[in-house]
């Protein structure tokens, strides 16, 4: 099972509810919540999540974040149509503020520990998509265990 960026949550939920079925995980771009807590202080407040979810409705479809997905990419102006055509192409901006709004609220930490089947963690060095801290914590509490 292969979770990236918001998959990486549901990869996890499901290698916790059904190890039987899942063989190995790997997971990319991903974080256990957006949302800060004092044992995990990479995350957002309550109100910065609130504000990027009123504000991607009415810049979806431009040029945004391409710097966190794709920093080498961001001078580009061939990869910067086809990223601003890809976002409109994959939803509207209201489904795009609800899944963002999912995937904001999605917190995994307290399954970290539950994962029993063989996991790696894939971490890109420059996107800005986790802190390479939340990325370590990530490793940290997920127990590992072999097939």
């Amino acid at each position: 099972m292969v979770g990236v960026s918001g998959g990486g949550g549901m990869s996890a939920t499901s290698a916790a509810t059904y190890p039987e079925r899942t063989a190995w995980r790997i997971r990319a771009g991903s974080y256990p919540s957006a949302l800060k807590r004092p044992a995990y202080p990479w995350g957002n407040t309550e109100e910065a999540i609130q504000r990027s979810i009123d504000r991607v409705a009415d810049v979806w479809g431009t040029v945004i974040n391409m710097e966190r997905y794709a920093p080498s990419q961001v001078d580009n102006p061939e990869v910067a149509r086809w990223w601003a055509n890809f976002m409109q192409m994959s939803a509207s901006p209201g489904d795009a503020r609800d899944l963002l709004s999912m995937n904001l609220h999605i917190d995994i930490g307290h399954l970290l520990p539950v994962i029993r089947v063989p996991s790696l963690t894939i971490h890109v060095t420059g996107a800005g998509i986790t802190h390479l801290a939340a990325w370590r914590y990530v490793v940290v509490h997920v127990h590992v265990a072999g097939p």
